[in-house]
Protein backbone atom coordinates (compact mmCIF):
# COMPACT_ATOMS: atom_id res chain seq x y z
CA UNK A 1 0.00 0.00 0.00
CA UNK A 2 1.57 3.28 -1.27
CA UNK A 3 1.36 6.52 1.08
CA UNK A 4 -0.71 9.22 -0.62
CA UNK A 5 0.87 12.14 -1.55
CA UNK A 6 -0.11 14.62 0.99
CA UNK A 7 1.83 12.40 3.67
CA UNK A 8 4.97 12.08 1.46
CA UNK A 9 5.60 15.39 2.60
CA UNK A 10 5.41 14.41 6.08
CA UNK A 11 8.42 12.10 5.71
CA UNK A 12 10.50 14.61 3.91
CA UNK A 13 10.24 16.69 6.90
CA UNK A 14 11.02 14.24 9.25
CA UNK A 15 13.49 12.19 8.31
CA UNK A 16 13.28 10.18 11.48
CA UNK A 17 9.63 9.07 10.70
CA UNK A 18 11.11 6.38 8.33
CA UNK A 19 12.56 4.40 10.53
CA UNK A 20 9.90 2.61 13.01
CA UNK A 21 8.51 -0.80 14.45
CA UNK A 22 6.49 -3.11 12.22
CA UNK A 23 6.14 -6.43 10.91
CA UNK A 24 6.35 -8.35 6.95
CA UNK A 25 3.99 -11.12 6.00
CA UNK A 26 5.13 -13.66 3.15
CA UNK A 27 7.25 -16.16 2.09
CA UNK A 28 11.24 -16.43 3.10
CA UNK A 29 13.83 -16.84 0.87
CA UNK A 30 17.61 -16.89 1.43
CA UNK A 31 19.98 -14.40 -0.21
CA UNK A 32 23.65 -15.72 -0.66
CA UNK A 33 26.33 -13.70 1.45
CA UNK A 34 29.62 -13.84 2.37
CA UNK A 35 30.02 -15.24 6.16
CA UNK A 36 31.30 -11.45 7.33
CA UNK A 37 28.07 -9.91 6.10
CA UNK A 38 25.75 -12.47 8.29
CA UNK A 39 22.74 -13.85 7.39
CA UNK A 40 20.28 -11.83 5.33
CA UNK A 41 16.76 -12.99 3.63
CA UNK A 42 13.93 -11.27 1.68
CA UNK A 43 10.48 -11.50 2.21
CA UNK A 44 8.54 -11.53 -0.43
CA UNK A 45 5.35 -9.32 0.60
CA UNK A 46 1.66 -11.66 0.91
CA UNK A 47 -0.50 -8.32 0.04
CA UNK A 48 1.98 -6.15 -2.20
CA UNK A 49 4.11 -8.73 -3.45
CA UNK A 50 7.00 -6.52 -3.04
CA UNK A 51 10.36 -7.92 -1.13
CA UNK A 52 12.10 -6.52 1.93
CA UNK A 53 15.58 -7.60 2.83
CA UNK A 54 15.38 -8.76 6.42
CA UNK A 55 18.42 -9.18 8.50
CA UNK A 56 18.63 -11.90 11.30
CA UNK A 57 20.47 -11.64 14.32
CA UNK A 58 22.57 -14.91 15.43
CA UNK A 59 19.94 -15.89 17.77
CA UNK A 60 17.25 -16.47 15.30
CA UNK A 61 19.28 -17.66 12.24
CA UNK A 62 18.26 -21.18 12.69
CA UNK A 63 14.78 -20.55 12.81
CA UNK A 64 15.09 -18.45 9.30
CA UNK A 65 17.37 -20.64 7.75
CA UNK A 66 14.63 -23.64 8.69
CA UNK A 67 11.93 -21.38 7.20
CA UNK A 68 13.63 -20.38 4.43
CA UNK A 69 14.66 -23.47 3.29
CA UNK A 70 10.89 -24.84 3.19
CA UNK A 71 10.47 -20.95 1.68
CA UNK A 72 7.72 -20.95 4.42
CA UNK A 73 4.92 -18.28 5.20
CA UNK A 74 6.23 -16.17 8.01
CA UNK A 75 5.61 -13.18 10.07
CA UNK A 76 9.04 -10.99 10.92
CA UNK A 77 8.81 -8.04 13.23
CA UNK A 78 11.58 -5.75 14.14
CA UNK A 79 12.95 -2.35 12.94
CA UNK A 80 11.62 -1.61 9.43
CA UNK A 81 13.25 1.07 7.14
CA UNK A 82 11.29 3.24 5.07
CA UNK A 83 11.89 4.91 1.24
CA UNK A 84 10.73 8.09 1.20
CA UNK A 85 7.22 7.14 -0.09
CA UNK A 86 6.93 4.81 2.80
CA UNK A 87 7.30 1.12 0.90
CA UNK A 88 8.96 -1.06 3.16
CA UNK A 89 12.80 -1.87 2.16
CA UNK A 90 14.28 -3.09 4.72
CA UNK A 91 13.81 -4.59 8.19
CA UNK A 92 16.17 -5.73 11.24
CA UNK A 93 14.60 -8.82 12.61
CA UNK A 94 14.22 -9.00 16.29
CA UNK A 95 11.08 -11.62 15.69
CA UNK A 96 9.83 -14.27 13.58
CA UNK A 97 6.65 -16.40 13.67
CA UNK A 98 6.88 -19.40 11.33
CA UNK A 99 2.98 -19.52 9.97
CA UNK A 100 1.61 -23.18 9.36
CA UNK A 101 0.61 -24.19 6.09
CA UNK A 102 -2.63 -24.92 5.30
CA UNK A 103 -2.11 -28.60 5.21
CA UNK A 104 -0.97 -28.51 8.89
CA UNK A 105 -4.14 -26.67 9.92
CA UNK A 106 -6.81 -29.10 11.21
CA UNK A 107 -10.02 -30.10 9.47
CA UNK A 108 -13.56 -28.56 10.15
CA UNK A 109 -14.31 -32.12 10.95
CA UNK A 110 -11.23 -32.19 13.94
CA UNK A 111 -12.53 -28.89 15.00
CA UNK A 112 -16.27 -29.58 15.41
CA UNK A 113 -16.70 -29.95 19.02
CA UNK A 114 -13.83 -28.05 20.42
CA UNK A 115 -15.74 -25.44 21.90
CA UNK A 116 -18.36 -27.52 23.57
CA UNK A 117 -20.06 -24.67 25.60
CA UNK A 118 -19.34 -21.50 23.33
CA UNK A 119 -22.79 -20.50 24.08
CA UNK A 120 -22.53 -20.81 27.84
CA UNK A 121 -25.22 -23.73 27.69
CA UNK A 122 -27.86 -21.93 25.70
CA UNK A 123 -30.17 -22.56 22.58
CA UNK A 124 -28.26 -20.90 19.92
CA UNK A 125 -31.36 -18.91 19.16
CA UNK A 126 -31.68 -17.53 22.85
CA UNK A 127 -27.74 -17.08 22.08
CA UNK A 128 -28.39 -15.30 18.95
CA UNK A 129 -31.68 -13.63 20.75
CA UNK A 130 -29.36 -11.89 23.18
CA UNK A 131 -26.09 -10.53 21.29
CA UNK A 132 -28.71 -9.00 18.64
CA UNK A 133 -31.18 -7.06 21.42
CA UNK A 134 -28.34 -6.35 23.88
CA UNK A 135 -24.99 -6.35 22.45
CA UNK A 136 -21.96 -7.99 24.01
CA UNK A 137 -21.82 -5.39 27.22
CA UNK A 138 -24.98 -6.51 28.64
CA UNK A 139 -24.23 -10.24 27.56
CA UNK A 140 -24.72 -12.10 30.48
CA UNK A 141 -22.23 -14.61 32.12
CA UNK A 142 -22.63 -18.06 31.44
CA UNK A 143 -22.99 -20.05 34.75
CA UNK A 144 -19.62 -22.08 35.53
CA UNK A 145 -19.79 -25.75 35.58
Amino acid sequence: MDIPSKHRQIYRQYPHLRIGYGSVTGRLRAIPTTAAAGAKYRVTEQQTGREVECIVPDALSRQAAAAAAEKRRVVMSGKLYRNEDGVKQKMAVSEILVMPEPRELPSLDELAGSLPNITGGRSVEEHLRILRSEGYDDYPEPDDD
